[in-house]
């Protein structure tokens, strides 16, 4: 598109070059880019003059429009809409009696004349009328929020500020590994920053974070340089703009292209280096230019080939990232609540020792080719067939188009609709071209490569009012702070509390109750808080964190970014743990729900984690909600958990470090009862748990602690009493359980009369040597399938799965 600016007057400075980009930025939002705009500002005699001669009409008027498409204008080029001629006298003279700006009114004329251009007509068309007033109004505040009507003083200060704020989570999210708002916000803040940097380009900062990609460097691995750089990807959030790109990139590259489809997994980027077929080095995106080496600690993923199946040299490009279900088990086994799968697993990647790296369980997908020798293809579609030869691990979720008339709807609704059943993390979609040779024609702009973009999904947002901030106080003595919501529908789901991590966060944004905010489902799940939109009328100021435990008033202390109560009989932290102990991640008692459990204390009945097998239940009648039936369903859910495994019961007591991933490996070594655990830790035996591979000294230390600690010591000998399970079963009864399900994988769906958690059935299949996945694929080869089943029945139907019901499953176990 084209936008001529000439001006023919001096009653008032015109910004020629912001004038030019808020005429194109009408005209592409209008969805004329190809066509051509030339605007006039003139004085009132010469628009006397034109509307003398063309309307005959005396006097002046604020803006006149001659279309160039119709009437003597026609011979003109076709691509070529017309100008808009305004009065700049009269816009001053409007604005005065407006009492509104210079600019406002400009502009608000402006659209009003592109508007006529475009064939609307309010003078004989009632219709048009209308829509030419709803049309200029959305137009007007497309302009008037965008940075194109700054000030330049506001402006040069506005970038300053986005460019610090930028730095910052760019930091916290590259090195980090602790981001603090979402992909969407930051993408948010960084057009911003760009936006304002093209509007006024003498005030582009030399370090501007623009000028390259954020970077996760750690100072305490040797840094190293990249032979080709890593640039980020351009973006784009519509399905009309990722056409347009495509369509615009086939004619740029001058030939015919087809294009790669990817998911964009939300992980960690890396570069494998091959020489003779053998790996010789990992390095992280860093800054883009210069990443670090952690090749000892790739070495521990196990889908990172070390060899190849061939001796060639060449560089890939991948994302190393934890599958969701080994996150939930991860974070089941440890009682920690991680910020999110790519956090664990950037964190991971950068643990000191290679060994540290090793406990955690990464993968990968390798997705491009940056550099090799004698490579049998230059189309990098071909090139991932011989990725897959090689030895490396793609995703198979990847499409691939002929040319860009082909419609990218049908994919992007696809993977909408399907990422929350991948087994692993997606932000978004990533489309490449395929050809070598366009790639080199397309070539790319100091952030970005010209020839791919990143199509993002929006998380689903709403806006609604802070009520109050109440603080949540975990059961290793965690505070968080949730701000109560006035309740608000978001993505199907009505929210009334959200999540707001800690003080940094609060002082980050800046929230105050009373404050209007725009709140988001992170992931479509989890409901943050994203930014403030309105300041309170009361002028409440910005909430601090209390400086003592609002359950004991124990003084709070600070550890990084979050505050701790470290006073381990606070009764928030017991409520906490006793809720765990008796919830899903512990004992999973039936009937003893939060609220359940949060009555027994109320009562007085409960107070410790043992005294959820001596109370009486009797004790309920006659309060609200426990009848007898209740009541009955109560006693017996606790004695059928009195049959739960020793495994159950050690994790159940939320003991810090000792999840069920530990608690496997103590047991294979021989660690196997409370009375060895509690033996060891009498004679401080530190060196029998760091002989175990996956123990470091810390842990050792840690467990030694805890069972020396009198409350815990207490409340197993309540439980041998009691008769819970003390001693492991696990050896006895792999051996006496027939491996019928060994070399099978399964996976489940739907909701089932017996297996109340579906996690039930899965220890089922394991125990008889099955492996239990998260989704459907070519590999699967059983699917149990209950009621309600949906997609994943489906797609094993169209694959060829066994389908296996409730009913059958429950008889082969038998």
């Amino acid at each position: 598109m084209t936008v001529l600016i000439n001006n023919q007057q001096n009653s008032h400075p015109i910004n020629s070059n912001r004038l030019e980009k808020i005429g194109a930025l009408l005209l592409e939002t209008l969805e004329q880019k190809n066509s051509e705009l030339s605007i006039v500002c003139v004085t009132d005699e010469t628009i006397a003059e034109l509307n003398a001669q063309y309307r005959n009409k005396k006097g002046p008027t604020n803006v006149l429009s001659f279309s160039m498409q119709e009437g003597e204008f026609t011979h003109l080029r076709q691509n070529m809409l017309g100008d808009v001629i305004i009065s700049v006298d009269t816009v001053l003279r409007e604005a005065k009696e407006f009492k509104i700006s210079f600019e406002h009114r400009f502009i608000f004329l402006l659209i009003h004349g592109i508007l006529h251009l475009l064939g609307f007509d309010h003078e004989t068309n009632e219709n048009d009328a209308d829509q030419m007033e709803q049309k200029t109004q959305k137009l007007f505040s497309m302009i008037e929020k965008s940075p194109l009507m700054m000030s330049p003083e506001i402006a040069e200060k506005k970038i300053h500020e986005l460019s610090n704020q930028v730095k910052y989570h760019q930091n916290l999210y590259y090195k980090e590994s602790q981001p603090e708002i979402s992909d969407t916000e930051f993408d948010r803040l960084f057009d911003e920053l760009i936006m304002l940097e093209n509007s006024f380009p003498e005030f582009v900062l030399p370090d501007s974070p623009t000028s390259r990609v954020g970077s996760d460097l750690d100072n305490t691995f040797q840094t190293i340089t990249h032979a080709k750089p890593m640039l980020s990807l351009d973006k784009c959030y519509t399905i009309s703009e990722l056409q347009d790109w495509a369509t615009k990139t086939t004619k740029k590259a001058g030939m015919p292209v087809t294009f790669i489809l990817d998911e964009k997994i939300d992980g960690v980027s890396i570069v494998l280096t091959y020489k003779n077929g053998l790996l010789v080095q990992a390095a992280t995106r860093g800054n883009g230019i210069e990443g670090n080496d952690v090749t000892d600690n790739a070495k521990t993923i196990a889908s990172i080939p070390l060899k190849l199946t061939s001796p060639v040299s060449l560089t890939v490009r991948g994302e190393i990232f934890i599958k969701r279900s080994v996150f939930d088990t991860i974070e089941r086994s440890e009682g920690i609540a991680y910020d999110s799968p790519r956090n664990l697993a950037a964190g991971a990647i950068r643990r000191k020792t290679s060994r540290e790296t090793a406990k955690i369980p990464l993968t990968i997908f390798v997705y491009d080719i940056v550099d090799g020798i004698n490579l049998p293809s230059d189309d990098h579609f071909n090139l991932r067939k011989y990725l897959q030869k090689l030895g490396f691990k793609l995703n198979p979720q990847t499409n691939y188009f002929e040319n860009a008339d082909k419609n990218f709807s049908s994919c992007i609704e696809k993977a909408t609709l399907c990422r929350n059943e991948r087994d692993y993390e997606i932000d978004g979609l990533v489309i490449k071209v395929s050809e070598q040779k366009a790639r080199d024609i397309l070539g790319m702009t100091g952030r970005f490569p010209r020839w791919a973009m990143a199509y993002k999904f929006e998380s689903p947002q709403a806006t609604t009012e802070i009520e109050g901030i109440d603080i949540q106080i975990g059961r290793l003595g965690r505070i968080t702070p949730v701000a109560r919501l006035k309740p608000v529908r978001v993505g199907g789901a009505e929210i009334t509390n959200a999540t707001l991590h800690n003080q940094d966060y609060i002082n980050e944004i800046g929230i105050a109750i009373g404050d209007q905010v725009r709140i988001s489902r992170r992931g479509d799940v989890i409901p943050a808080v994203e930014a403030v939109l309105k300041k309170n009328e009361n002028n409440n100021p910005i909430w601090q964190m209390p400086t003592n435990c609002k359950s004991c008033n124990t003084e709070l202390v600070r550890d990084g970014g979050h505050h701790f109560c470290e006073n381990d009989q606070c009764p928030e932290r017991t409520k906490a743990a006793l809720i765990h102990f008796a919830g899903k991640s512990g004992m999973d008692i039936e009937n003893l729900g939060p609220k359940t459990v949060e009555t027994l204390i109320s009562l007085q009945l409960v107070q410790k984690m043992e005294d959820i097998f001596t109370f009486e239940p009797e004790s309920l009648k006659g309060e609200e909600g426990f009848k007898e039936k209740k009541i009955a369903a109560i006693k017996r859910g606790i004695e059928e958990s009195k049959k739960k495994p020793f495994e159950t019961v050690l994790a159940a007591l939320g003991i810090k470090n000792l999840g069920i991933g530990l608690i496997k490996l103590l047991i294979k070594s021989g660690i196997d009862s409370f009375d060895v655990l509690i033996d060891l830790a009498e004679k401080k035996d530190t060196e029998r748990f760091v002989a175990i591979k996956g123990i470091e000294k810390n842990i050792a230390t840690s467990l030694i602690e805890s069972f020396q600690n009198p409350n815990i010591l207490q409340t197993i000998a309540v439980f041998k009493k009691i008769g819970l399970q003390t001693i492991s079963t696990q050896k006895l009864e792999t051996n006496t359980i027939s491996q019928t399900m060994s070399g099978q994988r399964w996976c489940i769906t739907g909701q089932f009369e017996y297996f109340k958690p579906r996690s039930k059935a899965g220890q089922e299949i394991e125990k008889r040597g099955g492996v239990v996945v998260g989704s459907v694929s070519k590999k699967t080869s059983h699917l149990l399938a209950g009621e309600k089943a949906g997609s994943k029945l489906k797609k094993a139907q169209a694959l060829g799965i066994k389908i296996v019901s409730e009913e059958t499953f429950l008889d082969w176990i038998k």
